[in-house]
């Protein structure tokens, strides 16, 4: 089946969207045990030309037609998609922080520009990047210390969907981005 007449964009890149709704739909209920549990929580970037490439297109298509209509329906869990990095690691932890009710809390961060949010989790003061390790990691409890009261997450399900272009990234990107960093557990697509 071509997906191409959904968006204009490359079927590869509506299998990355793909891929990773469905696996922060699944949540922890499923994992791969290679020794340790690998749960679905899916890192991707697709990456590729500006405007030709139909990245972002993509990326909404898979939104719109598989998180978009379970809004609202009961799902054993909250699930909530977030437009974008631009505040802080506490603010994402928050939408999947334990509350007095529920607990495995389910995030989608959806980012149309990876390599701007890349520069902004080098600052020091920045709880972004201690947030997404942790996060494409599946640790549980996920812990941040914030200014106004500890946020704690168990057994949350956190993955990244987004996009950029080869030029962005690459005058991005710096080699402790790689090696001590988010980049290496991200999923490419190009």
């Amino acid at each position: 089946m071509r997906l191409r007449g959904l968006s204009g964009a490359r079927d590869e890149f509506h299998l990355a969207a793909a891929l990773t709704c469905i696996g922060v739909l699944l949540g922890r209920h499923h994992y791969i045990s290679l020794p340790y549990p690998h749960y679905p929580n899916l890192f991707t970037c697709v990456t590729g030309p500006t405007s030709g490439a139909r990245k972002t297109g993509a990326l909404r298509t898979a939104i719109d037609l598989l998180l978009t209509p379970l809004a609202g329906r009961q799902l054993g869990r909250t699930l909530h998609v977030a437009r974008g990095m631009s505040g802080s690691g506490e603010g994402l932890l928050e939408h999947v922080a334990d509350t007095a009710h529920t607990r495995s809390r389910s995030l989608l961060i959806y980012e149309e520009e990876l390599a701007t949010s890349l520069r902004k989790m080098r600052s020091e003061s920045s709880t972004l990047a201690p947030f997404l390790l942790q996060a494409a990691d599946a640790l549980s409890p996920m812990t941040l210390a914030t200014r106004r009261r500890p946020l704690t997450a168990t057994a949350p399900t956190v993955a990244l969907l987004a996009a950029t272009t080869v030029e962005w990234l690459t005058s991005s990107l710096r080699e402790d981005d790689v090696y001590g960093g988010l980049v290496n557990r991200i999923l490419w697509f190009s």
